[in-house]
């Protein structure tokens, strides 16, 4: 799953990952249909426990609501801003009347960083006949003197099971901004950077998915544990590096080789380090040529 997202955002320069670890436990979708009673939301394709990306969003859109009344992390959080970068609102009287628009960060599903364990957890009504007979009878009407007026410990409660995550587990939240090559790296780095502290603060204070009032679902960011792949299993980046380090003046007529190269790394950070490494090296004829190459001008702002 974390693969399948990589190769989603690689068609962009970066994308910005940060892990986040529960501070308990986490489950969400209690309300769904479940053989258990009591749901649990997993994802249709690999029966992960998972946040969909419009829960990460609104999140996001929560922090940012946080951020500006409390005025923590930037003062300038405002609506406006939060409009550029979550798209607009239309439940928000404020911008009832603006122009929709997409905001520029784009969201993904936030899957556990390790195949998470499942525990049972319990949720006991301790007054199920004390609340029955309120729910079923107006509040002004007599009470059966047979039956206790207020809720005490002799009742026997009918335990309920639900399933969550085990306690600590790590989250991996991605999250990019669209039209990298139209504001410039600096720009969508800028903001990325501030919708991820807008996304901390809401799963810190708030917290994600159900129950969380009673702690589940409160996150905190962490050192990232996600494994690191091998990107580069035929050592070509390897090569690559050493040839651009050893490339001199008189060898620009190489320029279009290495340039074939490039296009083959798949890992799109380890392709924009190489080519920024080329472009240094390059004299103007070299480096209009790679300039020409659409695939990696854009990592050449």
């Amino acid at each position: 799953m974390h693969a399948r997202q990589r190769a989603i955002l690689a068609s962009e320069q970066t994308t910005l990952s940060k892990t986040y670890q529960c501070t308990w436990r986490f489950t969400s979708g209690l309300g769904i249909s479940h053989p258990t009673e009591n749901g649990l939301s997993l994802d249709p394709l690999t029966g992960s426990v998972y946040l969909p990306a419009s829960a990460v969003k609104g999140l996001c859109r929560r922090g940012a609501e946080l951020a500006h009344d409390n005025r923590i992390l930037d003062e300038q959080t405002n609506f406006s801003q939060t409009c550029l970068l979550l798209g607009s609102d239309p439940t928000k009287q404020t911008e009832v009347k603006a122009k929709p628009q997409r905001g520029v960060i784009r969201f993904l599903d936030a899957y556990p960083a390790d195949w998470p364990t499942l525990e049972v957890d319990i949720s006991n009504n301790h007054y199920t006949s004390y609340y029955k007979r309120i729910r079923e009878n107006h509040p002004s009407a007599p009470i059966d003197p047979d039956e206790h007026s207020a809720p005490d410990e002799r009742e026997d409660p009918v335990p309920v099971y639900f399933l969550t995550t085990a306690r600590d587990t790590r989250f991996i939240f991605r999250l990019q901004a669209i039209n990298r090559s139209t504001i410039g790296s600096a720009q969508a780095r800028r903001w990325e950077v501030q919708a991820h502290q807008w996304l901390e603060l809401a799963l810190l204070v708030l917290g994600a998915g159900a129950k969380t009032s009673a702690g589940y679902g409160q996150m905190i960011q962490v050192e990232p544990t996600e494994p690191v792949p091998d990107e580069d299993p035929t050592g070509l980046a390897a090569q690559l590096r050493q040839q651009i380090n050893a490339l001199t003046p008189a060898q620009m007529g190489k320029i279009a080789g290495l340039i074939t190269q490039l296009e083959t790394i798949t890992d799109p950070d380890t392709q924009r380090q190489l080519t920024q490494m080329l472009c240094k090296k390059c004299n103007a004829k070299a480096g209009k040529t790679l300039r020409a190459n659409s695939a990696l001008s854009r990592y050449l702002d």
